[in-house]
């Protein structure tokens, strides 16, 4: 399948599968299949175990940072450490603005005028690597931006309210669910982060006549929606060529988060009688959500070799809902042209 679809984009068809997938100013990645999918004929110059290693080294830190479990930042530091022994670096202001010089040359929209925050709003980090097409090797280097405790369009809080006075059995309705899509698709994997109000609340019932079909009514919970994402900026230049040469060809994007909640009170069906249950509270974790080119330098490289190939691969939408699958919370992604365009 993957084969077919590289077939079309070679001659020319790509215009319209992107049609569909248009949903900002520049051309997305919308691909059905969650496979590691390559460019055509581009291929990587050593094996790919370590840009694994690295891209699961980011998922993790997205991941620590939604939970902020005790001792978090130690966790979140030692990632890191990781991260640079496999050969990523964190950069400093200079560094960060001369990527963003830059990325000036292939951005098409005004120009804004550059000035970055004495305390950045991001973590800045840098990981290159190496593709081959047709026996010319380029580098790519992933300019990845992190949020960090500052709010900012790569961090924030939501707050909901759900209450229904409607009869259901505790097993048969979600109290907390996530939809995340990539252009017009729904990512399925990892797992959609999803939880029963049975699961969430039997390990605080001691009711034994308590079970999955019990019929629960005049449920009420207050939801908090925390979200985190991770946008790589990818430029690419020839091998043997200086880093004043790079071009900034594709953009991609994961997110990650926790939705907590507490139920002020319930009631439900037992024996006959009906019984009322006060201040229940929890959490889920929304895990790690990627798009299909997240991170994968091919796309890349085919950006810069075709200028109609796609430009970017980015989460569009992202929407966590609450109880009988009602809305508590609409992620305002972040899709930017340019990382020039980060407020």
């Amino acid at each position: 399948m993957i084969k077919k679809w590289q077939r079309k984009r070679v001659k020319g068809f790509l215009s319209s599968l992107l049609i569909g997938t248009l949903l900002f100013s520049i051309s997305s990645v919308a691909l059905a299949s969650d496979d590691l999918v390559v460019s055509a004929d581009i291929v990587p110059l050593n094996s790919i175990s370590v840009d694994e290693k690295i891209k699961g080294l980011y998922e993790q830190r997205s991941l620590v940072l939604a939970q902020k479990k005790e001792g978090y930042q130690e966790e979140y530091e030692k990632l890191g450490k990781e991260l640079e022994a496999l050969g990523g670096e964190f950069l400093t202001q200079a560094q960060v603005a001369e990527k963003m010089e830059i990325a000036k040359k292939t951005y098409n929209g005004p120009t804004p005028q550059i000035a970055l925050p004495k305390n950045p709003k991001y973590v800045w980090s840098s990981v290159r690597n190496s593709w081959v097409k047709n026996g010319v090797t380029y580098e790519v280097q992933h300019l990845t931006a992190e949020p960090n405790s500052t709010k900012s369009i790569l961090w924030g809080v939501q707050t909901g309210v759900t209450q229904s006075s409607s009869e259901v059995q505790a097993a048969a309705v979600k109290l907390v669910g996530s939809l995340i899509k990539e252009g017009a698709s729904t990512i399925g994997k990892p797992v959609d982060a999803s939880i029963t109000f049975f699961d969430a609340v039997y390990n605080f019932i001691t009711d034994a006549n308590f079970g999955r079909t019990t019929v629960i009514t005049d449920v009420t919970s207050n939801y908090t929606v925390s979200w985190f994402e991770n946008i790589d900026f990818m430029y690419v230049k020839k091998k043997s060529d200086p880093d004043s040469n790079q071009e900034l060809t594709f953009m991609s994007s994961s997110i990650s988060g926790d939705a907590s909640w507490t139920m002020p009170s319930f009631s439900y069906k037992s024996s006959g009688a009906v019984k009322s249950v006060k201040n229940l509270n929890g959490s889920r974790l929304f895990t790690y959500h990627s798009t299909t080119a997240h991170r994968n330098g091919s796309f890349a490289v085919a950006a810069y070799l075709d200028p109609s190939a796609p430009r970017n691969a980015y989460i569009t939408f992202a929407e966590i809902k609450g109880y009988q699958d009602k809305r508590v919370g609409l992620i305002p992604v972040a899709t930017p042209a340019s990382p020039i365009t980060m407020p």
